[in-house]
């Protein structure tokens, strides 16, 4: 009976201690999720066309030097801009990450301002650029995720030589043989190779028209007895 007692109890030891290092064992296999890291970025930035940007990163990744970034455009449409360019390649050059600098530089000058229809092959561009920041840890774990929406507005075009101080620019100008011209200029964006164009009236009128990057006024534009002003 005593015998039996004693092999009873070492095997009721011998299954605890299995149980116990199976439990250990488990626990060491056990990883520690890798932090989440709230990247701290707008949900929505509007910019004019040329204007380039900075988007700061939050001081804490810096502390994290196994993390690494990307950029993901998958929430815009990938269209045809011309030929073999689409529009993700111009993304992946307006939007690089400068880890070292902790931010991410905008050069709207890459892109095209959104909700505009191609002159040249219809193609309209998105409403809105949607760019999304990913983190991942060393071990390829994302542990942070964020998309900003991005809106790039028309430049604004100024006209030199004239009245910026109303609702509308103005110039006076004496009636002559010659007419009159006005330099334009887009405010913040490279006018080399910029073509400039005038939508055709609807009564057909060529008193206004537009060479190089100068808007001409004709000779004939304003009162045909020249003794009064037209705008």
């Amino acid at each position: 009976m005593k015998r039996y007692n004693y092999t009873k109890s070492l095997l009721f030891a011998c299954a605890t201690a299995l149980l116990l290092s199976t439990f250990s064992a488990c626990k060491k296999d056990e990883k520690t999720p890798d932090p989440q890291i709230e990247l701290q970025l707008p949900s929505q930035l509007s910019l004019l066309y040329g204007e380039e940007k900075d988007l700061t990163l939050p001081g804490s990744l810096a502390e994290h030097g196994d993390v690494s970034l990307r950029l993901e455009f998958a929430e815009t449409e990938n269209i045809t801009i011309s030929g073999t360019t689409k529009l993700h390649d111009k993304l992946s050059q307006a939007f690089t990450i400068q880890k070292k600098q902790n931010k991410i530089h905008i050069n709207s000058n890459v892109l095209y301002p959104n909700g505009v229809v191609s002159l040249t092959n219809g193609i309209k561009i998105p409403d809105t650029y949607k760019v999304t920041v990913v983190a991942t840890a060393a071990n390829g774990t994302v542990v942070g995720r964020q998309t900003v929406g991005i809106k790039v507005s028309p430049a604004k075009v100024s006209i030199k030589g004239v009245q910026n101080n109303g609702e509308t620019p103005f110039s006076y100008v004496l009636y002559n043989d010659k007419g009159a011209s006005f330099e334009l200029d887009a405010l913040k964006t490279p006018t080399n190779g910029t073509s400039w164009f005038l939508p055709k009236p609807a009564d057909g009128d060529t008193a206004v028209s537009i060479d190089g990057n100068q808007i001409k006024f004709a000779a004939t534009a304003g009162d045909p007895q020249k003794q009064a002003e037209k705008k």
